[in-house]
């Protein structure tokens, strides 16, 4: 393994990972997980710092979709290229303070949707963890009690269940989600509030989720 610490927002930097990546023989997944908050604490609207939300959105959609691209033509190469975009229920959910933020995370949402019919042979999912008590959500609402919230070590492994039910769900150990098979996926126990595979959204299933899947195997 080959760690490369970096700013996502920097040209030379995304260069650098994908060049590492075609080294050690290519690129199979890109996760898309950085991001910054565009104001620290979040306040509403009405007081949302225009530099912040600037670089908010540079970070938290811009990056990921300039990394996408330096990535995307090894992703084409290989046998079952994935792409993770990292989202969030502010993506979805009207909260106070998280207007900002939520709309870069839409975003994000949109990009995934749009990715997933354009390169059909890719496998793309957008997923909501949860609430996590990281450093990032207690610099977004300081005030608030975080002892009863998850890890990402805890949600980590919850999520992991939800891409590899995905792929088990499909028929295939190498599905390709973005094609034209819609595929209903019964995602294992634990799995974290939203699992949204290339397209559609969450069904309560008691103590699961379902997700649809637009799978089209090998």
């Amino acid at each position: 393994m080959e760690a490369l610490p970096g700013d996502v927002t920097d040209a030379g930097h995304r260069a650098e990972l994908v060049a590492a990546a075609r080294k050690l023989g290519g690129v199979d997944l890109v996760v898309n997980n950085a991001g910054i908050l565009g104001a620290e604490p979040l306040v509403p609207l009405g007081s949302q710092p225009l530099d912040g939300f600037r670089a908010a959105l540079e970070t938290n959609v811009v990056a990921p979709l300039a990394l996408l691209q330096e990535a995307l033509p090894l992703l084409r190469e290989g046998p079952a290229g994935a792409v993770i975009n990292v989202s969030s229920d502010a993506a979805v959910e009207a909260y106070r303070t998280w207007g900002a933020y939520g709309a870069t995370k839409a975003a994000v949402d949109q990009l995934s949707a749009v990715l997933a019919v354009e390169e059909p042979g890719l496998r793309v999912w957008w997923v909501d963890p949860g609430g996590m008590r990281t450093d990032m959500l207690a610099a977004a609402e300081p005030d608030e009690d975080l002892s009863g919230t998850p890890t990402p070590e805890e949600i980590a492994p919850a999520s992991c269940g939800c891409w590899t039910g995905a792929r088990r769900a499909a028929g295939t150990p190498q599905p390709r989600c973005g094609g034209a098979v819609s595929v209903r996926v019964r995602v294992p126990e634990g799995c974290p509030r939203a699992c949204r595979p290339s397209s559609g959204v969450p069904v309560s299933t008691g103590t699961t989720y379902g997700c649809w899947c637009r799978a089209a195997p090998r």
